[in-house]
């Protein structure tokens, strides 16, 4: 009889342990899918991000080849499902969505082509038109993504809540995955991966919220852009990877130099924004040569120095988050005409 019940709780432990492995197969699964969202997301952000930045530099009469072939290249990875551009269970809006951008996209690099040729208003239109178009379906397909990452990460849940016989081990394993994926996600949507600085959509987000501290408080607040001089160059002479060690050096020095209640981010390409809370443009001016110095006295391996334009413009009340940041870019535009490896402040 003793022996008939070891045997039983040996056999109900051997299934307890299968089980336990399985789900453990199952999580491992289930996470490399999610990172795999993420990733997608990631690249889907930087497509968004990429589409206006290439409208932009085109209507202002610079080429933007280099971030058309990065957009193509996210495109073809899509398009051949390479390995960690494949979104499992991807709905049927994720894909008309994704053919819609596609179509957008070629139709954009068309009026491009149009607009080189032929600089007209009607061109110029057409670039603003279809990469407005083209922002809200890359912004619709992000979000998408991410309602699709969301559905797996709810069964996922719910996959935990069932297992009742085993279910001290169960609530372990939820704390522990459903803390990582947290964090993971929440870090994947706010920080940028290559400089681990903020990113562009976490830039939105605590602009508007330091915006409306200061309209408050009437507290001073300075918008800062970052741009590296002739950064094409670093990737055309010494390659992409010296490139991106160039942005991530580059990224340390700023977030060295600047203060607790600053904010670094980086919002494309070779572009940073520094929001200085409680500070004017004239306080700002300080802090900012201290960057500008430190980074162009600084030896990059491989690369040696570099140096970078700033554009400075400090909150006036009731301004508008775009006008602020056009004010800084066309201070930005000074410093690069000026000669570079300079700073100028907005009016």
């Amino acid at each position: 009889m003793k022996r008939k019940e070891s045997t039983r709780l040996t056999l109900a432990a051997l299934i307890v342990a299968i089980f336990v492995v399985a789900n453990a197969i199952f999580i491992f699964i289930v996470i490399g899918r999610i990172e795999n969202d993420s990733k997608i997301i990631n690249y889907s952000g930087i497509v968004r991000g990429s589409i206006q930045r290439i409208a932009k530099m085109e209507l202002s009469g610079t080429r933007s080849d280099s971030y058309i072939n990065q957009v193509n290249r996210i495109f073809a990875m899509f398009e051949k499902r390479e390995e960690g551009f494949y979104l499992f269970f991807e709905n049927d809006r994720y894909r008309q969505l994704d053919l819609k951008l596609k179509n957008e996209w070629e139709l954009l690099q068309k009026a491009i082509d149009e607009f080189r040729d032929n600089d007209t208003e009607d061109n110029r239109m057409a670039i603003v038109s279809i990469s407005e178009r083209c922002w809200v379906i890359a912004n619709d397909l992000v979000f998408e993504a991410q309602d699709i990452s969301q559905v797996k990460l709810n069964f996922f849940r719910y996959v935990f809540i069932i297992i009742g016989f085993n279910i001290i081990a169960v609530f372990v394993i939820i704390y522990l995955i459903k803390k990582y994926v947290k964090d993971k996600l929440e870090y994947l949507a706010s920080y940028d991966q290559l400089t681990k600085v903020l990113n562009r959509h976490s830039y939105s987000v605590i602009l508007n919220q330091e915006m409306n501290r200061t309209n408050r408080y009437q507290t001073p607040l300075s918008l800062v852009i970052i741009d590296i001089d002739d950064f094409k160059l670093v990737n055309d002479r010494f390659g992409h990877n010296n490139g991106d060690y160039v942005l991530k050096a580059l990224a340390e020095i700023i977030s060295n130099c600047l203060r607790s209640s600053d904010a670094l981010f980086r919002i494309g390409g070779e572009e940073f924004v520094v929001l200085t809370s409680n500070t004017d443009k004239n306080q700002a001016v300080i802090l900012l040569e201290k960057i500008r110095s430190s980074i162009y006295t600084h030896s990059f391996k491989s690369v040696g120095t570099v140096s970078v334009s700033i554009g400075i413009a400090e909150y006036k009340k009731n301004e508008s988050e775009a006008e602020l940041f056009r004010r800084a870019d066309s201070a930005l535009y000074l410093a690069k005409k000026s000669g570079k490896n300079c700073l100028k402040i907005a009016s």
